[in-house]
């Protein structure tokens, strides 16, 4: 029997509200989750230049299953640290290209730099001075517009390091990152600039006052790996400067620390590798021999190559020394080939790393390039959009007139009455301005002829025409007939002497002028200014004649 299909709206409402709960909650969970990776990757970004030795087992704790395309970048960043932290620089280069790649199509300025500067880092260990520079600079500018100083730090100290190359003023760029890493109240930021300062230091004593300071930060901040190398370099510099006794029993105490902490393989390598170089400082050539050969062996083994090399360039001269000029020249050569190897080896990182960059650069010109075409597209439409919006505005504006020209023709008529009243107000005000231009150009012609009078009494001064002061005194009386009483009037403390001063300072006379005219020496004339200028209450810099010539 068929039943009958009933439409019921109470089951289709819950129906619907039941998927939104679904989606509402599914969307929550993921916000959450990527919030909670977000935060994960911020703390592992802030201590990969710090714990570097502990980023693996950090990112063995993220889900790296269900994670967005940026956040995969952020990954492989870190990865890229860790593999450049391993010796792996292929495979750092290749995690750090993949990175750049999708910071760019995501447009995310701020890690695209975080890669940067590690991409800096490479190019430093690969010799690359002037890209390692550029990059280094680039990083430092932009995270200290960004209010960035952890990211900022690390950058200025990779600047610190290539100072001497770069001709950068060492000592204020050391003052701003100590006064930074005393501000950020982390010891670890104190450590690492006298670890950096200890590196570059000029002698083995400055060195070991640096490693000193970095050793103590290192110990407050717990970070284990930085005080054992710290030491290490400590125990060189000690044994450069003076391998006696005393080194020897800092040496065999070496192991005996207050902590816990098992060193890298290149780490013990390095501190045995102390005992031998200690022993050849020494004079004690077999033992340093037996010592260094055994440190050889394992290098060899381990494929430690910068110890190898080490070991292989002191054999070589303890051989020398006890005269074994055959194994001397074994060691030399295999010196040599480590050498070429090391610099082939070299030579084939820099031209992936460089590789890498230009591709990425590439492809940061051409999403470049691409962008401006997008605006140049938007900038067309808009102006269409523009002229097509203009046209119905006038379209409307024309109606609005058509329809409001009576109004208008009436305003036009009280306009031109206002028009007609202004202007009679302003023929009156040209015909005003007229008469005091007449004015002016009288009062110029009096100064004109003062002016000329002027010039000729100084022309006669010059031509000596005018030798005493009687002469100049009734010269000046038929210029300037008042002036004097006018003079007298204002400033009646004027002495007789002053104002023969005045009357010839009236014609900015030279000092040697008015030392023929009075017969009075140049020290006397320049008391005399000085005396007038307190009289009158002027200033020294005020130019006595401009005053003077108001008294007209």
């Amino acid at each position: 029997m068929r039943k009958n299909f009933r439409f019921k709206p109470g089951r289709l409402c819950g129906f619907v509200l039941a998927i939104l709960c679904i989606l509402i909650l599914s969307d929550g969970c993921k916000r959450v989750s990527e919030t909670s990776m977000g935060a994960m990757l911020d703390r592992i970004e802030s201590q990969m230049f710090q714990e570097p030795e502990s980023l693996d087992s950090l990112l063995g704790q993220l889900d790296t299953i269900h994670i967005t395309p940026l956040e995969r970048a952020r990954i492989n960043t870190i990865r890229g640290v860790v593999q450049y932290n391993k010796g792996e620089l292929e495979k750092c280069i290749s995690y750090l290209e993949k990175a750049e790649t999708v910071y760019l199509s995501q447009e995310d300025r701020y890690h695209s730099t975080i890669n940067k500067l590690i991409r800096a880092i490479v190019f430093e260990h690969l010799q690359l001075v002037d890209n390692a520079s550029r990059l280094y600079m680039e990083c430092d500018e932009y995270f200290g517009r960004q209010g960035n100083e952890r990211f900022r730090f690390y950058a200025s100290l990779a600047l610190l390091r290539m100072s001497d190359q770069l001709a950068l003023d060492r000592e204020s760029l050391f003052k701003r990152l100590r006064q930074k890493a005393e501000e950020l109240r982390d010891p670890v930021y104190r450590a690492l600039l006298y670890a950096a300062m200890g590196a570059s230091g000029e002698n083995d004593s400055i060195k070991i006052s640096y490693y000193e300071k970095a050793k103590a930060d290192f110990i407050k901040a717990e970070r284990w790996s930085g005080v054992y190398t710290a030491e290490l370099n400590i125990l060189y510099s000690k044994i450069r400067q003076n391998p006696s006794a005393r080194t020897q029993a800092y040496y065999d105490r070496f192991p005996d620390k207050p902590y816990r902490y098992t060193p890298t393989s290149e780490q013990y390598l390095r501190y045995r590798y102390a005992q031998g170089y200690l022993f050849a400082k020494q004079g004690k050539d077999m033992k340093a021999i037996e010592v260094i050969g055994q440190v050889l062996d394992d290098a060899a083994e381990m494929k430690i190559r910068p110890v190898e090399a080490n070991c292989v360039e002191l054999l070589s001269v303890l051989y020398k020394h006890i005269g074994d000029y055959k194994y001397a020249q074994q060691m030399l050569e295999r010196y040599n080939g480590l050498k070429a190897n090391e610099r082939e080896v070299m030579r084939r990182y820099q031209v992936l790393a460089l590789g890498a960059y230009y591709r990425y650069t590439e492809l940061e010109q051409e999403k470049l390039d691409l962008k401006l075409q997008v605006q140049r597209f938007l900038f067309i439409m808009i102006a269409m959009g523009l002229i097509f919006v203009i046209g119905l505005l006038t379209t409307w504006i024309l109606l609005r007139e058509s329809r409001h020209k009576q109004k208008i023709l009436k305003l036009k008529n009280i306009e031109i009455k206002e028009q007609i009243t202004n202007l009679l107000q302003s023929l009156k005000t040209e015909r005003k301005k007229k008469t005091d231009l007449i004015r002016q150009v009288q009062d110029l012609q009096v100064q004109y002829q003062n002016a000329s009078a002027s010039s000729e009494l100084l022309k006669a001064i010059e031509q000596k025409r005018i030798t005493t002061w009687i002469e100049y005194e009734a010269v000046f009386q038929r210029l300037r007939p008042g002036w004097i009483e006018r003079l007298k009037q204002q400033v009646p403390e004027l002495s007789p002497t002053d104002m023969k001063y005045c009357m010839c300072l009236y014609f900015n006379l030279t000092n040697y002028a008015i030392t023929s005219l009075l017969g009075v020496g140049d020290e006397a004339v320049k008391s005399a200014k000085k005396r007038i200028l307190n009289k009158f209450s002027l200033d020294e810099s005020t130019e006595i004649y401009l005053y003077l010539k108001k008294i007209d």
